[in-house]
Formats: structure tokens, C-alpha cells, sequence
């Protein structure tokens, strides 16, 4: 059975998802948009003072987007893993509006609120990572994306 899963972080960089070791089909991503939420980076990381990770929160008119992957139950448990599912983000089933405008049900992160601040940046090379998935982006949603005040 294939599961789907939306990258609105740093698993946008498709390098990081293969270091990862999840397995997706290549020719099947594409670009996903969810409406009515943005994108922030209030994820504590608790290795570095300051720094966030990227998260999702409701809002109304807002739209967050990224890449549908393709992948399979042994990609979800080590997306799991690797989120560090339930203590630092949830993972929920949400319908993403992909390329032809249907709605697939992806598999979100969304991160606890236990695990947030609203005063975090993330880094540059985090950034990085989420500018790797260009190509699905609108110019202007990469453009937003491109000028995200960093912590360093």
C-alpha cells in the first residue's frame, strides 16, 4: 500500500529524504499546496539556542507549499523516527492540493506545542534545504521563502 507525504520542510531537499534512507518514487513527486495554513519556524532545537525548524499552523487564507512524495509504510516509520513522533511532532493525515488540483491525503508533521517558540529563526543551511524544492514552488512562494530572516 502507498502512503503520501507532505514535505513543507527540509525534506523538500529530495537529498536529504534519499540520505534519510526513505524510499519515494521519483517521477511521482509533485508540487502540494494546504490552504488555510502557514509556514513558520518555531520548532525548538535543542541543540542550538535561537534556532528553529519548520512547522505549519492554521491560518485562514494562508497557504503553505511543498512536495508530494510517494512512498511507502517503511518511509512513514522512518519519517517517524526521524520527526521524532509523538514527543516533538505529531503526525496527521490532511488532504494536500496536488498538481491537478485533487486533494491526496498526505501523511503532515506537525510539531507539539510543547516543543515551540514563536522567537526562533532557523539557520541558514536549514533554509537551504527547504530552497532545494524550487522547482515545486511558485516563484513567489520561493521568493518569500529565500528572503526568511535567518539566525545567522
Amino acid at each position: 500500500m502507498s502512503e503520501y507525504y507532505f514535505a513543507f520542510g527540509s525534506n523538500m531537499d529530495k537529498e536529504r529524504m534519499i540520505k534519510r534512507s526513505v524510499e519515494f518514487i521519483e517521477t511521482e513527486m509533485q508540487k502540494g499546496i494546504l490552504n488555510d495554513w502557514k509556514l513558520v519556524f518555531n520548532k525548538i532545537r535543542d541543540d542550538k539556542e535561537g534556532a528553529g525548524y519548520a512547522n505549519i499552523e492554521p491560518e485562514i487564507g494562508s497557504i503553505v507549499e511543498g512536495i508530494i512524495y510517494k512512498t511507502n509504510q517503511d518511509g512513514i516509520k522512518k519519517l517517524d523516527r526521524r520527526e521524532g513522533v509523538p514527543d516533538h511532532y505529531i503526525q496527521k493525515i490532511i488532504p494536500v492540493k496536488n498538481n491537478d488540483k485533487k486533494l491526496i491525503d498526505c501523511v503532515i508533521y506537525i510539531a507539539n506545542q510543547s516543543k515551540t517558540n514563536d522567537s526562533l529563526k532557523p539557520e541558514k543551511w536549514y533554509l537551504n534545504h527547504l530552497l532545494a524544492g524550487k522547482e515545486f514552488l511558485s516563484k513567489d512562494y520561493f521568493k518569500n521563502l529565500k528572503n526568511t530572516e535567518t539566525l545567522d
